[in-house]
């Protein structure tokens, strides 16, 4: 019985390339974020328009064989009584070169202050990881920290006056549940 199943294992992964059959996968290197900028570099909080849009460029490369390609690239954002994350779409080139583009709005009570990428995870689709951020308090953590990357614009300037918060009135008590 184990006969037949051998051998149809075997035609199955006849033509296939040796590496596909066992090992890890040919694709063995994280994707790499050559440039990222968020526009507008400040927004007045008194006016209407208040989202930022995210704009990545990624390759993926491999160890050996073909690249798998980038996976939506996220970024999780931070600020004044704000903080969210954005997933990223590819709008020009293709998954193993590319550029990945998203947005974000801030709340109608955000503050003034500054808006600021904090991390940003890149992977392709045979697992591989990369992750970019913030480093502690601007301080390189890593060799992928923002800070080492003086040409990427990843902070936005928030000016003007937020509007207030309407007060919060007391909650209601409970009488009875049944």
């Amino acid at each position: 019985p184990y006969t037949a199943l051998f051998r149809s294992l075997l035609a199955a992964t006849a033509g296939a390339d040796a590496s596909s059959r066992c090992g890890p996968p040919a694709d063995t290197v994280p994707p790499q974020v050559t440039n990222l900028s968020v526009s507008p570099s400040s927004i007045n909080l008194n006016s209407t328009e208040r989202t930022v849009t995210i704009t990545a460029t990624a390759t993926d490369s491999s160890g050996k064989g073909t690249p798998s390609g980038v996976t939506d690239p996220t970024l999780y954002i931070f600020g004044p009584e704000v903080g969210g994350e954005s997933s990223l779409k590819l709008t020009s080139g293709t998954t193993t070169d590319g550029t990945w583009t998203g947005s974000f709005t801030l709340p109608k009570y955000a503050g003034p202050g500054t808006l600021q990428v904090g991390t940003l995870l890149i992977s392709d689709k045979d697992g591989n990881q990369n992750q970019y951020d913030s480093g502690y308090r601007g301080i390189a953590a890593s060799p992928n920290s923002f800070s080492l990357r003086p040409s990427w614009h990843t902070s936005v300037t928030l000016t003007g006056t937020a509007p207030k918060r309407p007060p919060r009135h007391a909650a209601g008590k409970l009488a009875s549940f049944s």
